[in-house]
């Protein structure tokens, strides 16, 4: 009887420890079924390339020119279900205001013939 007890303690502690392990360890583990952080979608025919952000859910639409590639749309997967999906424009970046030199005027030499009595006239 002293030698089943001495097997079942035995088979209890390893199924502990072995339990044990094995959550330990097994949540460090890389998984093989993750998802990738961007998928892209596009052809060489077609006018927008799609991006998709899996950690955020949002979808990034650009529009394809000659100058390369320029961001469209924004829409917000989480609103997937939805009557109408809502896209948002990106804020426009504001153009650097050029600065254009003007013409110096002659005001100054106005002002100093302005002080200049005229000869026609004499003063008393």
């Amino acid at each position: 009887m002293m030698k089943s007890l001495k097997v079942v303690a035995g088979f209890v502690a390893g199924l502990m420890l072995g339990t044990f392990v094995l959550t330990t360890f097994a949540q460090n583990a890389p998984r093989n079924n993750s998802v990738p952080r961007y998928s892209v979608q596009w052809e060489s025919n077609q006018k927008l390339l799609l991006i998709t952000d899996n950690a955020t859910n949002r979808l990034y639409l650009y529009s394809n020119g000659k100058q390369g590639s320029k961001l469209s749309r924004t829409i917000d997967l989480r609103q997937t279900g939805a009557p109408l999906l809502k896209a948002s424009t990106p804020p426009r970046k504001s153009q650097p205001k050029l600065k254009t030199k003007t013409p110096k005027s002659n005001s100054g030499s106005k002002k100093k013939a302005a002080g200049k009595k005229s000869a026609g006239k004499t003063s008393k």
